[in-house]
């Protein structure tokens, strides 16, 4: 009884070292579901069975069990998080997609509005309509943009100049403002959370020279006598 049990265990391990389970055989020749009946078969039979009172080849056929066992959990893992990156890569895709959308259907009234207005033009209304028309096209874009996050970065004339959230495009010299203060706002900048998309555009004061300063003084004397 134990030489055919030995005989078909011999048969069994020959044939686990067929083409396709070698330690350096190609992974998509694993047959996985074939791997895990036999890991199963085999850890039923032989579980209660201490390894020291095993034979050679009976050994041998366990841990050749075990690795068929673990390599057939490792493809499973391998396929579940090939599956989940697919998934993660279509759920990313859709996120973007939907905001895409959510942002153009924000825009649609704005734009409607600025055509409105523009289309004013060649029907005679002043100019002072087609302003107030253009500042209410404005403040709609800005109530779009707080509305996905977004804030303007538009700082008051004497505000301090911060780097991060200021450019300098100019410097002046100024009697006003203060040196290293915001003299003016060329361009305003924008904010989401705490990034800065772009900075704000600004002219930055200077030291003012001599010559304005006495130019400076000389007319306010002069306003003081008249």
């Amino acid at each position: 009884m134990n030489q055919r049990k030995n005989e078909d265990m011999h048969g069994d391990a020959a044939g686990d070292r067929g083409p396709g389970t070698g330690a350096d055989a190609d992974i998509p020749s694993f047959d996985l579901d074939e791997a895990a009946r036999r890991a199963e078969a085999g850890s039923s039979e032989d579980a209660e069975i201490p390894d020291e009172d095993l034979t050679d080849e009976e050994l041998i056929l366990r841990l050749e069990q075990q690795r068929d066992e673990m390599r057939a959990k490792w493809m499973r893992a391998l396929a579940d998080f090939r599956n989940f990156q697919q998934r993660s890569f279509e759920n990313e895709k859709q996120a973007r997609e939907d905001g895409r959308t959510a942002v153009v259907r924000a825009l649609m009234p704005a734009l409607d509005n600025l055509d409105l207005a523009l289309a004013q033009q060649d029907t005679g209304t002043p100019a002072e309509q087609l302003v107030a028309g253009m500042r209410s096209v404005a403040e709609q874009l800005r109530e779009i943009f707080g509305g996905v996050g977004v804030n303007v970065i538009r700082p008051e004339p004497g505000a301090a100049f911060d780097p991060h959230l200021h450019q300098a495009v100019l410097q002046s010299p100024s009697l006003d403002v203060a040196p290293g203060h915001v003299m003016n706002v060329i361009q305003s900048g924008y904010t989401l959370g705490d990034r800065v998309l772009r900075p704000a555009g600004v002219i930055v004061a200077t030291e003012p020279s001599a010559e304005m300063r006495e130019k400076a003084s000389r007319t306010a004397d002069e306003d003081s006598a008249g």
